[in-house]
């Protein structure tokens, strides 16, 4: 091993193969993995400013939306597993996991980019001690979330007085001792996991924070 991070890039090499995902990002939550994935549609790359989700989830999902400048249109529907936040092709999968899951969401929506994002939250179905990741097919988002997630830069790279930024990073990288234990986890996953039920959630759109 090179560095600790090699056990996250395995980590993710697997989930790529489980899931049927071109390219797998890891979080230390799903809640960044969301954030990560609607920031980069409002930055220099896309220029969407109203969304849609539906008004009961997980509270973080819309606080990730608001903070970010995006105008949120809480829709009452009912959903399981997993939804989109619309347009971006962004999807929150918290409560979903499954093998090839990112494949049959991705034959749905031929030549378009989508990003599903997962929990590995302890109450969770992969069931680690916290973390998240991105499923994509998007490859400038790759380069640009590997270094997002650490502070704007690769994970071997020091934070040295020369280093330079090309992105105002985040600091949402999973360790290495969580990708082991997803590592481990992984191997003797189900192809088929039923998707967990909702939690009762409250209705966000009528938290004032989110208005």
């Amino acid at each position: 091993m090179k560095n600790a991070f090699d056990v996250v890039r395995d980590f993710e090499a697997a989930l790529c193969e489980y899931t049927g995902a071109p390219y797998c990002v890891t979080t230390n939550s799903c809640t960044e993995a969301l954030g990560m994935s609607m920031e980069y549609h409002k930055g220099p790359y896309r220029d969407k400013d109203i969304i849609s989700m539906p008004k009961r989830t997980y509270v973080g999902v819309g606080m990730q939306a608001k903070r970010l400048g995006y105008i949120i249109n809480f829709q009452d529907i009912k959903w399981s597993g997993i939804y989109e936040i619309f347009p971006l092709g962004v999807y929150d999968a918290a409560k979903r996991f499954r093998r090839g899951m990112f494949r049959e969401i991705a034959n749905t929506r031929p030549g378009d980019n989508i990003y599903v994002c997962l929990s590995f939250h302890y109450t969770k179905i992969l069931s680690l001690t916290q973390g998240g990741c991105i499923l994509h097919n998007d490859s400038a988002f790759d380069d640009w979330a590997r270094q997002m997630r650490f502070d704007g830069r690769e994970e071997c790279e020091p934070a040295g007085n020369e280093m330079q930024y090309d992105v105002l990073g985040r600091h949402c990288y999973m360790g290495p001792e969580v990708a082991a234990l997803g590592l481990r986890k992984l191997m003797a996953a189900k192809d088929f996991n039923e998707d967990l039920p909702m939690d009762n959630y409250p209705d966000l759109s009528k938290i004032e924070v989110l208005e």
